[in-house]
């Protein structure tokens, strides 16, 4: 038995407030050993973690809190807006925390630009913890796909005088050789056909399954010949995550959507909290 814990996990552990946080701890209590990959620390470094930094970087060319909030925004209009809503969650928490000390009376009298400063070293927090934070969270680290492991490693983000440098190489450049998601997946083909033909039976499947369906209907028809490109393992990354997760353990999660049909295609346990 155990528990192992998705991407979203760790994100609600890391970068959310402690109630939320605390519903994750509440589902580990009672699973025993605790588990994540390394797979998940690069989804989390490429995606929320990238936002934290721009967030956090964008912070230090602005005059006023209401410049950086303008930023988050714009987010809302990119390909980052399924980004937005943890980084509006942590702004809202820093802000609440504040108010509440001004209700209890201290420093009622804060100025703007200390409050700048404050989210800057709030954020700042959050993201040079990151690296060691989340090796803490959990007992066991698997990385059966080696991600980034050859030739070239994943970097933690890195300050560069005040600003923080989150870039890590594409790792087509380093194929092959970099990882062993190929081999990973090729093991696993009966499973991902599996998964593929639960996918297919999905009659509201979202873009982002329909991603991954495509993907991993690729790779079967290749019965994994052909390299796995970066965008291609990204697409097939729910998956990836719960194939390397142990077959006993729990897969705790707060993406039920996707992580439910994955899990119930080859008998592992998806909990949602």
């Amino acid at each position: 038995m155990g528990g192992f814990l998705d991407t979203t996990a760790m994100v609600d552990l890391l970068f959310k407030d402690k109630s939320v946080a605390d519903r994750v701890r509440k589902q580990l209590a009672a699973s025993g050993p605790k588990y994540t990959s390394q797979y998940v620390r690069m989804e989390i470094k490429r995606g929320v973690l990238r936002y934290f930094v721009c967030l956090y970087n964008k912070s230090l060319d602005c005059q006023k809190v209401s410049e950086v909030f303008a930023y988050v925004q714009r987010l809302s209009a990119t390909p980052a807006r399924h980004m937005v809503s943890t980084i509006l969650e942590a702004l809202t928490n820093f802000f609440s925390s504040i108010e509440d000390n001004e209700l209890a009376g201290q420093r009622a009298d804060i100025p703007v630009s200390f409050k700048k400063r404050m989210l800057e070293a709030f954020l700042r927090t959050r993201i040079r913890q990151f690296w060691l934070e989340f090796e803490r969270q959990v007992d066991v680290i698997i990385d059966d796909v080696e991600c980034y492991k050859n030739g070239y490693q994943l970097p933690p983000p890195k300050f560069v005088g005040q600003r923080v440098d989150n870039t890590f190489d594409n790792c087509d450049k380093h194929k092959p050789g970099i990882c062993a998601v190929q081999e990973f997946l090729r093991e696993a083909l009966e499973e991902l056909v599996l998964i593929r033909d639960r996918l297919k039976a999905d009659q509201k499947a979202d873009p982002e399954t329909l991603r991954r369906l495509k993907a991993i209907k690729d790779f079967v028809r290749w019965q994994g010949r052909r390299e796995v490109h970066r965008t291609e393992c990204w697409h097939i990354g729910d998956a990836i995550i719960v194939l390397e997760a142990p077959d006993d353990s729990s897969i705790i999660n707060n993406n039920s959507k996707h992580m439910d049909p994955i899990c119930a295609a080859i008998g592992k346990t998806s909990v949602g909290y």
